[in-house]
């Protein structure tokens, strides 16, 4: 008797920021030309930009027939810039505003009938609310980070360059004040 089993589906989160996105992506695609299955959950002002990019949607689709988009808020007005110093205001607001639109989509995606559910969620390691979303609904869960060897290095060295005192420098400007900061939530 032949069983066919069904490709394994994985769902993709990137955190809200073209250095995240475009590895997530990338993964993406690479997950898709092996076969799996792949939702992309993306909010809907990058998703936006990233359709511009694709300029023949057609041939992006007949490239990766097995990716497709999914969309979540990020809680912010569109006029809002998303990046620089006001880049906080997306660390705060997006947990917030797509944690139950995440689980809608992880449901919805788990009753689709031409997929198979979810055998695990790919979540940056910023959003850090998916993984509550995730073991809610006994989804297993990756946390992937995207960044490069200088934030590696960063990460690794930060606390001690501020503790000795070489940052932030004489006069630096306020955004330090920030990185410090945020350096407590990592």
């Amino acid at each position: 008797m032949d069983v066919t089993h069904p490709q394994p589906h994985v769902v993709i989160l990137p955190f809200a920021s073209q250095g995240h996105i475009k590895p997530m992506l990338m993964l993406a695609q690479l997950l898709s030309n092996a076969n799996f299955y792949v939702t992309f959950v993306n909010t809907h002002h990058n998703h936006n930009l990233i359709l511009k990019m694709i300029i023949n949607n057609t041939s992006f689709r007949s490239r990766f027939p097995r990716l497709r988009f999914e969309v979540i808020p990020d809680g912010l007005s569109p006029e809002h810039p998303r990046s620089g110093p006001q880049r906080v205001d997306l660390y705060f607001s997006i947990g917030l505003a797509s944690k139950a639109k995440l689980k809608d989509i992880l449901m919805g995606v788990s009753l689709t009938q031409e997929w198979s559910p979810p055998k695990c969620l790919i979540a940056d390691g910023i959003m850090s609310f998916a993984i509550d979303v995730a073991e809610e609904l006994h989804i297993p869960v990756i946390t992937f980070r995207s960044y490069n060897a200088s934030c590696t290095w960063i990460n690794f060295h930060i606390e001690n360059l501020i503790q000795q005192g070489e940052i932030p420098f004489h006069g630096a400007p306020k955004i330090f004040l920030t990185l410090k900061f945020f350096l407590k939530w990592f």
